[in-house]
C-alpha cells in the first residue's frame, strides 16, 4: 500500500499567490501539484495531478484565437473592399450615419481582433464587439432565422445561399462573453505582464 510522505515541497505560482504542493496541502487552484507516495521496498513515487484551473488556462487558447482570427478576417475584408463599400449596405437597411458606421465596425473588427490573438486588454475589446454583434443580429440577421447557412436551391455549380440567420451572432456573442469573464488564458500578452509584476520568487520555487 502506498502512503503519502513529504520529503520535499514544490512551490508553484498561481496568479499572486504562491501554493506549496506536499502531503495535506491543498493545490487545488494551482496549476499543477505532486504528490510523493511511499510504498513498499522504500520506493517513492510521485504523481503528477493537473487541476482544473491550469487546464482552464489552455481550454481558452483556440476559442481566443479562433474568435480573435474570425474578427480580423471579417474586418480586414470590410478594409480591402472599402469601408464605403459598407456603408452603403447599412444605408439600406437604415443606421444612421452610415459611413462613419462602416468605419467603426471596420476598425473595430480589425484591432480588436488583433488584441484577442494577442490576448491583451480582452474584457475592454469584448464588449463593443459583443455589441456590434447584437447591432448586426437585431438589424439584419434576424430577419432570416436561426441558421446561418440557408441553401435556397442548387445549381451545376453548387447550392445556392440565402441571407445568413442569426446563429453565428450568437456563437460570437458566447465567445466573447466567456472571454471577457474568464480572461485570456494560457500564451497572452496579459498574463506574460501580469507574471512580471509579481514579486519575485521564494528560494526553491519552480
Amino acid at each position: 500500500m502506498l502512503r503519502p510522505i513529504v520529503t520535499s515541497k514544490c512551490t508553484f505560482r498561481r496568479g499572486n499567490k504562491f501554493l506549496t504542493a506536499g502531503s495535506g496541502t491543498n493545490t487545488s487552484h494551482s496549476s499543477f501539484s505532486i504528490e510523493l507516495l511511499h510504498g513498499q521496498g522504500g520506493k517513492v513515487r510521485s504523481i503528477v495531478r493537473w487541476s482544473e484551473d491550469g487546464l482552464g488556462e489552455w481550454s481558452i487558447l483556440p476559442l481566443r484565437l479562433i474568435v480573435g482570427f474570425g474578427f480580423l478576417e471579417h474586418g480586414l475584408a470590410k478594409w480591402h473592399r472599402g469601408p464605403e463599400a459598407f456603408g452603403h449596405l447599412l444605408t439600406l437597411i437604415g443606421v444612421p450615419l452610415p459611413t462613419a458606421t462602416a468605419w467603426l465596425v471596420t476598425l473595430l473588427e480589425t484591432f480588436g481582433g488583433v488584441a484577442l490573438l494577442l490576448g491583451v486588454c480582452v474584457a475592454l475589446a469584448s464588449a463593443p464587439l459583443i455589441a456590434s454583434m447584437l447591432v448586426a443580429m437585431f438589424s439584419l440577421h434576424v430577419h432570416y432565422g436561426f441558421s446561418s447557412v440557408n441553401t435556397v436551391g442548387l445549381t451545376g455549380t453548387g447550392p445556392v445561399f440565402g441571407p445568413p440567420g442569426y446563429e453565428i451572432n450568437l456563437l460570437y456573442i458566447a465567445a466573447l462573453t466567456v472571454l471577457a469573464l474568464r480572461g485570456p488564458g494560457a500564451l497572452s500578452i496579459a498574463r506574460f505582464w501580469s507574471r512580471r509584476r509579481m514579486p519575485n520568487e521564494p528560494s526553491g520555487t519552480r
